[in-house]
């Protein structure tokens, strides 16, 4: 493992246009409060005056950047480290789009942050989404492996370190996921034909066998195609060396299957010259239940599903033995596929890298990753950047979390085929969770979504279906444009 940088007992400046105030400068406090019509919510007075003396003084500084941090809920995870003055370290927050709530769009911000990475002025933490999957290379980044795997780091065997894996670039972890959402398939295991794992020719047998009346999967094709794509995307390109490795077999047999897909839905349902990829919302559109009686009437044979929590999970056991998750087909295996709201990365400028590791450390920790997973998934997705349904990394919050929110059975609608309705049943969590636990300690993939990658693809599997191209041309169409692209 890649041996980390000794840390420099000078401060990591300021970020730009953010310097602490000194002298006679005059200090503005804002107190921002989210009000809501509920009767029992009580109204505080809040009272802010200066200390008699500087708490963290003495400490080291650690700056945290992102884009609506200080509208988030990780602002009380960093607030209780803050208390603990034996760690030593002071850590501040430097946020790009300050009360994002009042102004969602956060492009200037983000391009901000990004030019003061690229010019090492930034913060020693970066706390963004997983959007900056291309700044993934030691230029911007320290490897955190060699923090990991050193003295002050931690056991992998606590953690899902298939996650950590997966956001791996070239053998390096540059940003850490603090939590993840995991894609799979819901699948017939009657058409798996006792297989744990389908890939492209698996779905094509499939789908020439079904008839053209069998959609097979549930899913548009902008959405399937885009998904492959992303899925794709970590194994096709070295962001970390600007190299490209396309395997053009699997390529031409994912547009076979596409083609057989659109033919199922009708071509007109494949609209590339009007869809935008940024309108398509994340894979899967609906939560499986609202599926499941399609699986149940064989209608569709796979369901792309959510696996975010115990309770999505346990839709395999609306049909017991007849139901199992799958992972996405793929070039590098068949594996879920994983994506982040907040990943952490120690910029490579920064002078306090050991101190940027112990605060990274503790947000991976069990008491907080329970607390923020916890938070995040109580939020509305319109009031926190990184809201979602979050899956902690560190195995005992996970394991809390989701006990916790169950109670200790898991309650699932069943499809009754004379019903067009649900009826609750009950399924024993233990083994359950102990089966969601091995499954996301196997491989994983990161999926990435390249907006410029999506393009071409998209574009040539069009050029594809309109017999411009035969599929080993839009293979060598799609391989030199993407090289060209990343290589320069």
């Amino acid at each position: 493992e890649e041996t980390p940088a000794p840390a420099s007992k000078e401060e990591t400046p300021a970020p730009a246009s953010k310097q602490d105030l000194s002298g006679n400068e005059k200090t503005s406090i804002l107190i921002a409060s989210s009000v809501y019509a509920l009767p029992d919510v009580e109204t505080h007075l809040i009272k802010v005056e200066l200390a008699d003396e500087n708490p963290h003084a003495g400490q080291d500084t650690v700056w945290i950047g992102g884009i609506g941090i200080t509208d988030s809920s990780l602002m009380k995870s960093i607030s209780s480290f803050n208390k603990d003055a034996s760690k030593g370290i002071w850590v501040k927050v430097y946020d790009y789009s300050d009360f994002r709530r009042l102004n969602p769009d956060d492009t200037e911000a983000r391009k901000t942050m990004q030019a003061q990475i690229n010019s090492g002025v930034g913060p020693d933490i970066i706390i963004a989404s997983d959007s900056l999957f291309s700044s993934d290379n030691s230029q911007v980044f320290a490897n955190l492996n060699g923090y990991m795997d050193g003295p002050a780091g931690i056991n992998r065997n606590e953690f899902f370190n298939s996650a950590f894996r997966a956001f791996e670039t070239d053998g390096k972890l540059y940003q850490i996921p603090l939590g993840f959402q995991a894609y799979a398939l819901l699948g017939n295991n009657a058409c798996a034909n006792g297989k744990t794992e389908l890939n492209y020719s698996d779905y094509i047998g499939l789908m020439q066998s079904s008839g053209s009346e069998n959609q097979i999967i549930s899913s548009s094709p902008e959405q399937l195609l885009c998904t492959f794509v992303e899925a794709e995307m970590s194994s096709w390109i070295d962001y970390a060396n600007d190299k490209v490795n396309i395997d053009k077999t699997s390529l031409q047999e994912m547009f076979s299957q596409m083609e057989l897909f659109v033919k199922a839905n009708g071509e007109e349902f494949f609209v590339s010259d009007i869809f935008g990829y940024n309108d398509l919302p994340e894979q899967p559109q609906e939560y499986p239940e609202n599926r499941m009686r399609d699986l149940f009437s064989g209608a569709v044979k796979f369901c792309p599903a959510w696996m975010n929590s115990l309770s999505e999970y346990s839709y395999k056991e609306i049909l017991p033995g007849e139901l199992s998750w799958y992972g996405y087909p793929g070039s590098a295996g068949c594996t879920p596929l994983i994506s982040s709201t907040r990943v952490a990365g120690i910029t490579y400028y920064s002078t306090q890298k050991d101190k940027a590791w112990e605060v990274i450390k503790y947000m991976i920790s069990e008491d907080i990753q329970y607390t923020i997973s916890f938070e995040n998934n109580m939020d509305g997705p319109y009031t926190d950047l990184y809201t979602s349904d979050i899956i902690p990394v560190n195995v005992a919050a996970f394991r809390k979390l989701n006990k916790e929110a169950m109670g200790g059975d898991v309650v699932l609608g069943v499809p009754q085929a004379e019903m067009d309705r649900f009826k609750i049943s009950t399924v024993r969590m233990d083994k359950l969770l102990d089966e969601y636990e091995e499954t996301l300690k196997k491989p994983l993939r990161r999926k990435i979504r390249d907006e410029r990658v999506l393009d071409v693809v998209i574009s040539t599997f069009d050029r594809y279906l309109h017999k411009e191209l035969d599929v080993s041309e839009a293979a060598d169409t799609i391989e030199k444009e993407i090289r060209s692209m990343i290589e320069g």
